[in-house]
């Protein structure tokens, strides 16, 4: 048994190449992943106004996500709404 886990210690950074995802991707889906329960909590909401400030919130992690899974792999993050001002 110790044998056989040591193998795969071994045998699974090689396979790492197999699969393309970043450290960036990662993040980006942690951030998604968070999102997808607020969003959850926003159909539990009593009110459309309550519903739409959590869907908001989902939808500023997920740009969040965006912003640092871009960060991560050296890309530029979003610009924001005064992007053009400078």
């Amino acid at each position: 048994m110790r044998r056989a886990l040591m193998s795969c210690l071994f045998v699974l950074p090689l396979l790492g190449g197999c699969n393309d995802a970043t450290k960036g991707d990662a993040v980006r889906q942690n951030y998604d992943n968070q999102a997808d329960q607020i969003d959850r909590q926003a159909d539990a909401q009593p009110t459309p106004q309550a519903k739409k400030i959590y869907q908001d919130r989902a939808n500023a992690f997920r740009e969040e996500g965006k912003d640092r899974e871009k960060g991560l792999e050296g890309k530029t993050p979003s610009s924001g709404p005064d992007a053009g001002a400078h």
